[in-house]
């Protein structure tokens, strides 16, 4: 409901700056709900979550991923996947993305896509990378 009554302000006055300021508080709060490590893979409120992150514009790769761990612990490996598929596709770089596609994968009963999903992770190791582009340490290591 904060949500929808965020939007509903924002709708009739998009230049304030405490409807805007509500609206940032109220999504980082869905997005941080979403996205706990300690929620529950099978919480029923994961996709309501994330469909108002989504619709609002809010959603950012760790909220697709929730979803994406949701959808294959509830049996839906397909949908789960094609979302995974759109997420390594656009974020490329994610590290997560790739070792949350690879469960996917090991749960939809595909090793192969698995183990190439685990060398995609492995060959962007651990090292945060801004915008993808490697820092002058990283480079010359």
């Amino acid at each position: 409901m904060a949500m929808a009554a965020s939007i509903e302000a924002l709708n009739l006055d998009p230049l304030s700056p405490s409807y805007q300021r509500s609206f940032e508080v109220i999504s980082g709060n869905l997005r941080r709900a979403l996205c706990d490590p300690e929620r529950a893979p099978d919480d029923p409120t994961t996709p309501r979550l994330y469909r108002q992150l989504l619709e609002a514009g809010e959603a950012d790769v760790p909220c697709h991923l929730a979803m994406g761990r949701h959808l294959s612990h509830v049996g839906q490996h397909e949908e789960a996947m094609r979302l995974l598929d759109a997420v390594t596709l656009l974020a490329p770089i994610s590290r997560d993305a790739w070792l949350v596609r690879e469960s996917v994968a090991l749960a939809a009963g595909e090793p192969g896509l698995a183990a190439r999903c685990a060398a995609e992770a492995a060959a962007i190791g651990t090292a945060e990378l801004p915008f993808g582009i490697p820092s002058r340490a990283t480079a010359e290591a």
